[in-house]
């Protein structure tokens, strides 16, 4: 502890440093770690980059004093883990594309490297030099799954989001681990500080996520289901300007909210809540859940019935014309329903499009057995598509088999 900071490894040349929580902490419900750090006093000993080998985010759960090497393994290459690497040096032999990057490195639960081998993501975009002395901000999110998503953020902006399963990846399948940071100097150096570091591990539990656009696609309904009565409020904001607030509902398990949307653009939500159903509020436990993504898009959709013919081998053949009146593309449009009399399709859903542009019409030909019914019945065919994107249309008409 240097400054009231945690100096996890000092300006000295082959330095490394470790810290972690005391005690194993459940990351297998998801977790959101904020920390800000700062990198100073960069130095070499002459010919090198100077300010390295940067500092690492670290799960593991093999034992409390766990460290890895010198450099730019940056104190956690060598030992199993799970590894958010932000590296101020430029490794060519690990395969580092800048002296400006953040990786996420596993190899489960064999001992982990920071070589580009070991890479889940990786990114030098980022929006800020993080050896430049100044604060910075950084928030990782597990999200539960199968598999689960890891998403990176620095200084306010989303860097990426990837696929993992912690399960498969931690020794012996726990989801106990030790949490904390790691870091490393060689012949480049500097002070690797974190300023301060919180982690929520919700018990909260969030489920049945939907979303539901109204029919011009203006209003989103977004509902969701928590395991126990909540207080709280809900945060939801297109995915480039994170941050408009709403309040949710208290007291209750299911919620919804309404919020006005705009087509074809990203949106996402995250949940803060008080996850004690005491009302008096005499515990109060802060739980994060992780960002949930959805598209708000029109949900005009139109089917409607071309031709129905009887064929050589008594069946019966109908033509279905399905069109998208909105002004968004509908994402994986399917017949969930086609009956026609006694007769319906086998295997429905049927997928009739993978995406239909917006003002465009799609024509399908099903075939139906001759249980339909015999000819000059009057029977009633019903057809109902829908689409990932919840627009649905439902034709139910009577016809004359011919």
């Amino acid at each position: 502890i240097f400054n009231n900071e945690l100096r996890v490894c000092p300006a000295t040349s082959f330095g490394r440093g470790a810290a972690w929580t005391p005690t194993k902490i459940n990351v297998g419900n998801g977790f959101d770690t904020i920390f800000q750090f700062r990198l100073t006093h960069p130095g070499d000993d002459g010919g090198l980059d100077p300010g390295a080998d940067g500092f690492a985010f670290v799960l593991q759960n093999s034992e409390p004093g766990q460290i890895g090497g010198y450099g730019g393994k940056l104190g956690f290459g060598g030992a199993p883990n799970i590894a958010v690497e932000y590296d101020t040096y430029k490794n060519v032999e690990y395969g580092d594309p800048s002296n400006n990057h953040i990786r996420i490195c596993t190899m489960g639960v064999r001992p982990n490297t920071p070589d580009i081998s070991a890479s889940l993501g990786d990114t030098s975009r980022l929006p800020s030099v993080m050896k430049d002395g100044k604060i910075h901000t950084s928030e990782i999110v597990y999200q539960p799954g199968s598999p689960g998503h890891i998403a990176v953020s620095l200084d306010g902006i989303n860097l990426m989001s990837v696929p993992i399963t912690l399960q498969n990846l931690l020794e012996n399948g726990s989801l106990n681990a030790y949490a904390g940071f790691t870091s490393a100097t060689g012949g480049s150096w500097q002070d690797h500080d974190i300023i301060g570091w919180s982690m929520a591990t919700p018990n909260l539990q969030v489920s049945n996520v939907t979303e539901t656009p109204n029919v011009n696609g203006t209003i989103t309904e977004i509902r969701w289901v928590t395991n126990e009565p909540t207080y709280g409020s809900v945060h939801i904001a297109p995915r480039d300007n994170y941050g408009c607030i709403t309040d949710a509902d208290t007291n209750t398990s299911t919620h919804t909210v309404d919020i006005r949307t705009v087509p074809n653009r990203y949106y996402t939500f995250k949940i803060a809540s008080d996850a004690s159903s005491d009302i008096t509020r005499n515990q109060n436990i802060t739980a994060i859940t992780p960002e949930y993504s959805f598209r708000a898009v029109t949900s005009k959709l139109q089917v409607s019935l071309a031709r129905l013919v009887k064929n050589q081998h008594n069946t019966y053949s109908v033509d279905v014309v399905v069109k998208n009146l909105g002004t968004s593309v509908l994402d994986h449009v399917e017949l969930t329903t086609a009956k026609l009399g006694l007769a319906s399709l086998p295997g429905v859903p049927i997928v009739i499009a993978q995406n239909l542009p917006n003002g465009k019409a799609i024509k399908r030909t099903f075939t139906f057995s001759s249980t339909a019914g015999k000819p000059g019945m009057h029977v009633v065919m019903t057809l109902t598509v829908s689409t990932l994107n919840k627009a649905s249309a439902t034709l139910t008409s009577t016809v004359t088999l011919p």
